[in-house]
């Protein structure tokens, strides 16, 4: 196999791969920007019911290959607007190794502890509201209840990828928790689009997700010895 692919949005450069089998040449052609948008809307949608908005060039994206552990992580951190030091999460967790125009269902719940951790037996969506602290508080976390995550491009950097490029989009339907009272926040509904630089780590690296217990309020993180991939 042999040939080219090319991908980009205004403003945020643009990726070229050069394909010859095995390997593949990725070229960042301008200033790459990883970017996501998203809004976060009440169920059943009311006139005049506040919309949440996140838009954020802090992504974090991870492909996984340890063994019982495969999965694409995508974290994404802005700060809530309006405030100083609040920040928002997205966090999209999706099993395997996904290929471009593969649709992902967010097939179940995690349940709150599985949320809390960042890990679950299924995949799955969540944004979490946090104030600062040291370490960061998560105040409220939102988890998916179903939905879907759209992978429209995906390109690898040859058989031992460490660096690749993905680009996609998410709907899903959360259910919110008040973490202090353990109250009710009622449903919401998650839409987005999203566009970044992914890390492909080692088969024996794993993942730091963030507990609640630990690191809080972070996006997750590749382990020490790991560089994030950069164009």
């Amino acid at each position: 196999m042999s040939g080219t692919w090319e991908g980009g949005a205004s403003g945020s450069g643009t990726l070229k791969a050069l394909m010859n089998a095995p390997f593949v040449s990725l070229y960042g052609l301008g200033a790459q920007r990883d970017t996501l948008f998203a809004t976060m809307d009440t169920l059943p949608v009311r006139a005049g019911a506040a919309i949440d908005s996140l838009a954020t060039n802090r992504l974090a994206v991870f492909q996984m290959l340890k063994s019982g552990e495969t999965r694409l992580v995508v974290g994404a951190s802005a700060l809530v607007a309006g405030t100083a030091a609040d920040t928002i999460e997205l966090w999209l967790v999706l099993p395997g190794v996904p290929h471009a125009g593969q649709v992902d269902a967010l097939i179940g719940a995690p349940t709150l502890d599985e949320a809390k951790a960042g890990r679950a037996t299924v995949a799955f969506g969540m944004v979490r509201y946090n104030s600062p602290g040291s370490p960061p508080v998560v105040q409220r976390i939102f988890r998916s209840t179903g939905g879907t995550v759209n992978i429209r491009e995906l390109v690898f950097v040859g058989p031992a990828a460490l660096c690749g490029w993905v680009r996609g989009d998410f709907d899903f339907n959360v259910t919110g928790t008040e973490l202090s009272t353990g109250a009710d926040l009622g449903m919401r509904r998650v839409t987005g689009t999203f566009k970044s630089t992914l890390t492909v780590l080692q088969p024996a690296d794993s993942v730091r997700d963030g507990a609640i217990t630990a690191r809080a309020a972070a996006v997750p993180l590749p382990p020490a010895t790991v560089t994030q991939c950069t164009f």
